[in-house]
């Protein structure tokens, strides 16, 4: 191998031939460790500079593999004159089989193992030299290892800071929602504190939410319910029927507020939300088990009423089961819808009332959906009265009542007018007030102080900052910024008074509607403009 080594280094010289044809001409015999110590005999390299970094080999694509390595380590090693190891490297080449003529019998296989073993152990001695020879080495890999070292402290800490704002997220997210998903070690999710379903609710309003709807009959289709379940008995026995499809509804729903804490489901509060939940699981819309679970069914409203304020036509939105897709034919869509609108109104108290069921498409949101609100106010003609208009019918009184208003019209001065109201209204002797409302209730607005009363609204429209019209907001926050696009006072309207215990009727009293149309409204702003 040696001698053929150097007689084609020789022709290579002699001829001119570059490096990579003269090692094809080398037999097939030679081992890719002896073609890649001709080319390092040939180059002539020094031992430090052997092959750089950034080094390209000249041989072709299949010799390539010989720089790197254990036959790179030993051919290096030879380069350097260590006669041990170039003793070593010769006797694994006398060894190693070539590529072309490979023996297959068992003894050739032996020593082809055995120099490879022999090639790992040089390779380790080779590796461990010059690492004690060479200080500049040994300086770059403590280099290395401290870099290594800070980047990964690096990445560390930024785990550790992803991981603690994800936590913060979770402890938040469970804080704002109390009836979110909980950890499948703790059980089913309970259904929300405000709803009908929630077992505090039925014992603190003597609700039996699978008893009786009105009057004393029992729900005639409970089993409405049980089917949209899909239970297993029901499968075995094959009394079930098929699943009942599911589809995005729309709702338009009027009622009276007077009765109820506001729309929105709220903790020990009997709402307009949990009732209406209510009608629609007795009548088998929402199943059993997303009854108490708002998210589950997709439920959404297009405002959030306060206590005592009541509504024409409010669109909500949700995923219902169509209960009548058997009995009724899916062509026939809107006589399903009607026949689901009276089985709801069977189920609902008498001063709620659902109008009219729509088909709408999946994503359809009533909330976000929304291009406008419209609310309208009723407001007595005689809050447009003059001060000395309200002197004078508190002077019907006792001129002691009448001393105790002036006093505290002194002090009221410098208040807001929904602070004074209030203490006026506690310190006032109710007989008082009840003999100024008589006096007042006859006034009459005029022409004149009705078009001011338009000039004043019609300032409001636009697009303003109106953080002085809620709670919680400052100056300087976006979110206090709505656009209301119009806001106006409707034609006075005469209201009939009431009727006495004792036969008399009370006079009939002038009302102001006030209409405000909005994209969207703050907390209490219509009602303190």
């Amino acid at each position: 191998n040696e001698g053929a080594i150097h007689r084609t280094a020789d022709i290579a010289s002699i001829r001119g031939m570059s490096l990579s044809r003269a090692l094809l001409s080398v037999p097939s015999r030679l081992s890719s460790y002896s073609r890649g110590l001709l080319f390092c005999q040939h180059q002539q390299v020094h031992s430090s500079r052997l092959f750089p970094r950034n080094y390209r080999s000249p041989l072709p694509a299949q010799y390539n593999t010989i720089f790197h390595g254990s036959l790179f380590v030993k051919a290096k090693s030879i380069m350097t004159g260590d006669n041990d190891d170039s003793a070593g490297s010769t006797q694994n080449v006398a060894s190693t089989p070539s590529r072309a003529g490979a023996d297959t019998s068992e003894d050739s296989k032996k020593q082809h193992s055995n120099g490879k073993d022999n090639k790992d152990d040089g390779q380790e001695k080779s590796e461990s030299k010059p690492a004690q020879n060479g200080p500049k080495n040994n300086a770059k890999q403590r280099k290395a290892a401290r870099w290594r070292q800070m980047n990964k402290q690096k990445k560390d800490k930024k785990r550790q800071k992803i991981e603690q704002e994800h936590e913060s997220y979770k402890k938040k997210k469970n804080r704002s929602n109390h009836w979110g998903k909980k950890d499948p070690d703790e059980g089913p999710v309970p259904p929300h504190v405000g709803s009908f379903a929630d077992e505090t609710m039925q014992k603190l309003f003597n609700v039996d939410i699978d008893g009786p709807s009105k009057g004393g009959e029992k729900d005639k289709d409970a089993t409405i319910t049980d089917a949209s379940d899909g239970t297993a008995d029901a499968k075995a026995d094959g009394t079930a029927d098929a699943k009942i499809p599911k589809r995005k509804l729309g709702l338009l729903v009027s009622f009276l507020g007077s009765n109820y804490a506001g729309f929105q489901i709220n903790s020990e509060k009997r709402t307009l939300q949990a009732e209406i939940e209510l009608g629609l699981y007795r009548a088998g819309i929402i199943s059993k088990m997303n009854f108490g679970h708002p998210k589950k069914y997709s439920w959404s409203n297009s405002a959030r009423t306060d206590k005592g304020v009541h509504a024409a036509a409010q669109v909500c939105s949700l995923k219902g089961e169509m209960i009548f897709h058997n009995d009724i034919d899916e062509s026939k869509m809107k006589e399903q819808l009607d026949a689901m609108r009276e089985r709801v109104n069977e189920f609902l108290p008498e001063d709620i009332r659902v109008l009219d069921f729509e088909r709408v498409t999946r994503m359809f949101c009533a909330r976000t959906n929304r291009d406008k609100v419209r609310y309208q106010y009723m407001v007595p003609s005689y809050m447009l009265c003059s001060e000395e208009e309200v002197r004078k019918a508190f002077s019907l009184a006792e001129k002691e009542e009448e001393k105790d208003i002036k006093a505290k019209s002194d002090e009221t001065n410098n208040m807001t007018p929904m602070e004074a109201a209030k203490i006026i209204e506690e310190e006032i002797d109710p007989e008082a007030l009840a003999k100024a409302r008589e006096s007042l209730i006859n006034y009459r607005v005029t022409s004149e102080q009705m078009e001011r009363f338009k000039s004043g609204l019609k300032l409001f429209e636009g697009t303003h900052s109106f953080h002085n019209y809620t709670r919680r907001i400052g100056a300087d926050n976006a979110s206090a910024t709505r656009y209301i696009l119009s806001f106006a006072p409707l034609d006075p309207i005469f209201v009939p008074g009431k009727v006495n215990d004792d036969g008399t009727k009370q006079p009939e009293t002038q009302w102001i509607p006030l209409q405000v149309v909005g994209q969207s409204f703050l907390l209490n702003q219509i009602r303190k403009m």
